[in-house]
């Protein structure tokens, strides 16, 4: 079989193993493994019409198996770094994210016990895990660009009124130092920290790589994946105004333009009404919404 799956296609004919075979090359190449990968294998496992469909369950197992090995330490990391708490938690955190194949699973129980310390009421651990999380992105947009970086943070923030000013401070053009002015033109230099050219296809971008790692992780069908696009959107609905204010409609529009196929799957999600028990109420709301379903618009 000479079948590529996605970007799995480095496995090549080891998709014919099976058993331990199998299972000891995706521990292997476990760590190339992408969130394109599991959607690709996620197709075909529930396709039983796909010519690989055999092959793909296999290597799903295994890839699952693997996964389950890793969260599994995980956990014992995470439990490291809580029992930590009082010393210097952030040095833990760069080495261990210096040490891992992957930040996915760790970052996955991490979510894991957020959400649990917040359904328990347990202020204190939530504290713990939020610190946690808190350094853990901020070590991992270090290695990212600036957008990147900005967009991380922003979805960390809470207070509408913060991100607004992080946005603005990004967005809005100052003076930089220049070459010297020999031909006595006057002009200033004027640069952005983050042009907004880029931020849409950072955007889009980001949408697309949170998709498939929720899809991937969770299943088509779960809600924190559209809670998490939403999020993402409330984000790019502020930076459209800010935008606007600072360079003008044209550059505004061009931006809401740039980012309509981007939440075309949370749009359609939500003029479905939610499924919710508010019924055509809820189908309303999400109508009106739905005035921004071809751009991030308030």
């Amino acid at each position: 079989m000479g079948t590529e799956f996605g970007s799995v296609s480095f496995l090549g004919k080891r998709l014919l193993f099976s058993g331990d075979a199998l299972q000891e090359r995706i521990e292997e190449v476990f760590a190339q493994v992408s969130p394109d990968d599991l959607s690709t294998l996620r197709a075909k496992v529930s396709d039983p019409q796909d010519a690989d469909h055999a092959a793909a369950q296999r290597v799903g197992a295994a890839i699952q198996v693997a996964m389950e090995k890793r969260l599994a330490s995980a956990k014992v990391v995470l439990e490291e770094m809580i029992n930590n708490a009082d010393g210097d938690v952030n040095v833990l955190i760069r080495k261990t994210l210096r040490k891992v194949e992957s930040p996915l699973p760790l970052l996955m129980v991490l979510q894991l016990n957020i959400a649990e310390a917040q359904q328990q009421g347990d202020g204190d651990k939530l504290r713990v895990m939020m610190h946690i999380s808190t350094v853990m992105q901020e070590e991992l947009e270090k290695k990212a660009s600036r957008v990147k970086a900005m967009l991380n943070k922003l979805l960390r923030i809470e207070d509408e009124n913060i991100r607004n000013n992080i946005l603005r401070d990004q967005l809005t053009p100052v003076e930089v130092a220049g070459a010297p002015d020999l031909d006595g033109s006057g002009g200033q230099l004027m640069a952005a920290q983050v042009p907004w050219e880029r931020l849409a296809p950072a955007i889009e971008s980001l949408v697309k790589d949170v998709d498939r790692q929720m899809v991937a992780v969770l299943g088509p069908d779960d809600n924190a994946r559209y809670e998490t696009m939403d999020r993402i959107r409330e984000v790019a609905k502020q930076a459209r105004l800010i935008i606007g204010d600072v360079y003008g409609q044209g550059p505004m529009d061009q931006f809401s333009a740039d980012l309509t196929p981007a939440f075309h799957t949370l749009m359609t999600y939500k003029a479905r009404g939610r499924r919710s028990p508010e019924g055509e109420e809820g189908a309303e709301e999400a109508a009106e919404e739905g005035a921004g379903q071809e751009a991030p618009e308030s």
